[in-house]
């Protein structure tokens, strides 16, 4: 079973893709109403409306969002992707596969996880929550990096949902962009370049540094779902230095914590 899925946060614009649920109508008066069901109406596809609230259950596949359309009428528990999208977003293929084929694998003895999607390492979360198969406790592990998941499905199967994210923005994007024949020397990844190879003892290499710029980097721009060519774009640009004037030692304020002035970098940039 596959299925694609968007990522959308609350209070985007949506339309439904599907009729899988039913919606209440306008004037809906209560589940007490002896007729409850005369107001519960179909979906049908195109029909617009606007996310008002989200219900996580520890891994993508399983959001759940409440929609008001723009009739009036609203509904709940709507599946991601499967009813409504949005562009642009991020897009996830899950499935249902057996247990011992997840998305991560362990790099070390200490239990360091690798996302085999993005290669993001030591940037998993695993998250405990309700199991939805007969009781007990299931695990989510989500990469931080892409936002790929995997959770338990059936545990008495062995097998588990995963979310695998598609297209994701990886190290080997910013790599790539310094053999783009676009890219003249700017951006992010002349001061990236310079914060790698400084050979000034004054001001030494910061490759750690790079590291943890790199990762707060594509996380973002996952986030916002980029293509690689916007990725591009971005480290080819002003933004994109000054974000690297920020984590490698530039002129910037340091009024404010790091990463609350890249939120204002990292934003897709008109060519």
């Amino acid at each position: 079973m596959k299925t694609t899925i968007t990522q959308t946060p609350a209070g985007k614009a949506v339309a439904t893709l599907t009729t899988r649920t039913r919606r209440l109508a306008p004037d809906f008066p209560g589940w007490d109403h002896p007729n409850y069901g005369d107001y519960l109406l179909d979906i049908p596809a195109g029909l617009r409306g606007t996310i008002t609230g989200v219900e996580s259950h520890g891994s993508n596949p399983w959001t759940r969002y409440t929609v008001q359309f723009e009739d009036g009428s609203r509904a709940s528990g709507l599946v991601l992707g499967v009813d409504i999208t949005t562009a642009p977003a991020a897009t996830y293929t899950t499935q249902i596969q057996p247990g011992d084929e997840g998305l991560f694998e362990q790099v070390d003895v200490d239990g360091t996880l690798a996302c085999t999607v993005c290669g993001s390492v030591d940037n998993a979360d695993a998250q405990n929550h309700p199991s939805m198969c007969a009781g007990g406790t299931e695990t989510a592990v989500t990469c931080r990096v892409c936002g790929s998941s995997e959770a338990d499905s059936d545990p008495f199967k062995g097998t588990r949902r995963v979310a695998r994210r598609d297209d994701p923005r990886t190290l080997a994007d910013i790599e790539h962009g310094y053999d783009n024949e676009g890219w003249f020397g700017y951006g992010y990844l002349i001061r990236r370049s310079q914060a790698l190879q400084s050979t000034d003892p004054e001001v030494p290499a910061q490759p750690e540094r790079v590291t943890e710029a790199d990762t707060w980097l594509l996380t973002e721009a996952n986030r916002q779902g980029w293509t690689a060519q916007e990725m591009f774009d971005w480290l080819n640009s002003k933004p994109g230095r000054y974000y690297g004037d920020l984590w490698f030692g530039g002129t910037l304020s340091t009024d404010h914590p790091v990463e609350q002035q890249s939120r204002g970098l990292v934003r897709r940039v008109r060519v």
